[in-house]
Order: C-alpha cells, then structure tokens, then sequence
C-alpha cells in the first residue's frame, strides 16, 4: 500500500523547494530586496517557513499576508474573464491544449512578450511565458 502522507508530504516539500529557489533566484538576479508571496499557496505553513528561512539567508526581506487573507485567485481570474469578454474576445476551444498566453495567442490587450517585465529575455526560472498589457 502506497503511503500516501508521506506522498504529500514529499510533493509539499519538493514544490516549496522549487517555488523559493527559484523565487529567491529571481530576486537576486534582478537586484530585488523584498519578495512578495501571495495567493492561495501562500496559505501553506511549509512554503512559508522554506521561503523565510531561504530569504534570511539572502537578505531578502520576505511579505507574506495572514494566511486568512491567503486566498485563490478565483477573483483575478474572474476579473480577466470579464475583461476578455467586455473586449469581446472569443472564447478558446473546448480542445484547447495549450496555456493561456502562449506564442501565437491573440487576446486582446494581451501579448506574448517572451521578456520579463523590464525587456531582458526571459530566464530559465520564468517557465518562458511573460504576458504584457498593450492598448487595444
């Protein structure tokens, strides 16, 4: 039999492993001194501790909300959801295999970039999606 809080307990710590590596690595790569965790995964106790103790170190001063004001982005996706419709965007297809803003995606007043925020390439932390507001 598969033990499976020990499962979860493995996925748990190799996902807040990933997640404040790389978060950490972002902020010292771009001369960042504070790191904002939010959303729902910032509600978990072990993501947290990880992303402390992993900020300590790099002198990182670390922002996590209560973890009851750590909620889901239901709303943010609701609120993109609302704005694609009041620009009348046509919806995906129900076979839609890719992620929302991938190359060749034509939203509007959304585009692929490829470039992090300030215009360098995306780096190998950012999974290579960087999305930016244009006016349509």
């Amino acid at each position: 039999m598969v033990p499976v809080a020990d499962v979860a307990a493995s996925f748990q710590e190799a996902v807040a492993d990933v997640l404040t590596r790389k978060a950490v690595q972002a902020c010292r790569a771009h001369g960042v001194d504070h790191l904002v965790i939010g959303g729902g995964v910032a509600a978990n106790s072990r993501l947290r501790a990880m992303a402390a103790e992993r900020c300590e170190a790099a002198g990182i001063r670390l922002r996590v909300p209560r973890p009851g004001l750590c909620t889901d982005n239901g709303a943010m996706v609701a609120a993109l959801g609302a704005e694609l419709v009041a620009r009348d965007a046509k919806p995906s297809p129900l076979d839609v295999g890719r992620r929302f803003g991938a190359p060749g995606d034509q939203r509007p007043g959304l585009r692929f970039t490829g470039r992090t925020f300030d215009g360098a390439p995306c780096p190998d932390y950012c999974s290579g999606l960087a999305l930016s507001r244009v006016e349509c």
